[in-house]
């Protein structure tokens, strides 16, 4: 059994093309033992895996590795 909690506060920013949605990705990632000091978690393990997540939720496509990754 883990023993992590869910968050109390999530952040989804969901953007359309052009909205500045890939440079908010790249700083979270370039940061990501920064965040992890100040107890900021990210949703997924790897950049993919918000690709997929991303991807699934606007159901933008399908297939064994994007489907139910939301």
């Amino acid at each position: 059994m883990s023993s992590a909690r869910a968050p109390d506060t999530v952040h989804l920013h969901i953007g359309v093309p052009k909205s500045g949605t890939t440079y908010i990705q790249e700083i979270l990632w370039t940061n990501l033992d920064r965040l992890r000091d100040l107890c900021v978690t990210m949703a997924a393990n790897a950049y993919v895996d918000h690709t997929r997540a991303a991807a699934d939720l606007a159901a933008r496509r399908s297939g064994r590795a994007v489907t139910g990754a939301w």
